[in-house]
């Protein structure tokens, strides 16, 4: 027998199977396997998404004609309309509101009538999201909007460790992602 209880860190014991549910094969198989959109075909619902290129090939122009689409209900792509609008909240630590957004959104043809959905923090004093205060932060700030998304745009910027290790991104995945 290898026993029914596992200790936890508080001292607390609970059934193994409620710590550690295992996969039920006929209960996964018999659920829907549609996804569920928030940007059809580039942003699924629940899931982390991220957008890499080389540089100045148009990453934030995409990701900002992304946020002002879902945010006023618009489809991508061709692809259908969401049902309704969405709260997006635009992070960012890479382009000037001035020079960079509001020419972008006018060359876009929106304007501060349009917007009305698009939350958006330029260059915020957030802790790093590769810690748990920045983490804490930024799903304080989220969940205040009512964000249905939430557009972190440039991601190397909103963490403290180094761009190009692998815990840096660990600790962004375990914290924020």
């Amino acid at each position: 027998d290898f026993g029914t209880a596992t200790p936890m860190s508080d001292g607390a014991e609970v059934a193994t199977d409620e710590a550690f549910p295992v996969l039920d094969w006929h209960t996964l198989w018999a659920e829907p396997t549609t996804e569920e959109w928030i940007a059809e075909p580039l942003v699924p619902a629940g899931r982390l998404v991220a957008l890499y290129s080389a540089p100045k090939v148009g990453k934030s122009l995409l990701m900002l004609e992304v946020a002002v689409r879902v945010s006023r209900g618009e489809g991508l792509f061709g692809y259908p309309e969401p049902e309704s609008p969405s709260v997006v909240l635009y992070v960012d630590f890479e382009n000037d509101p001035r020079g960079d957004v509001r020419e972008r959104l006018s060359a876009m043809g929106y304007g501060p009538d349009d917007l009305g959905s698009l939350r958006y923090l330029s260059f915020p004093a957030l802790a790093a999201l590769d810690s748990e205060e920045g983490a804490r932060q930024l799903v304080q700030v989220a969940e205040s909007h009512g964000a249905a998304l939430v557009v972190v745009d440039t991601i190397s910027r909103a963490v403290r460790g180094p761009e190009n290790e692998n815990d840096t991104w660990l600790d962004f995945y375990r914290h924020t992602g």
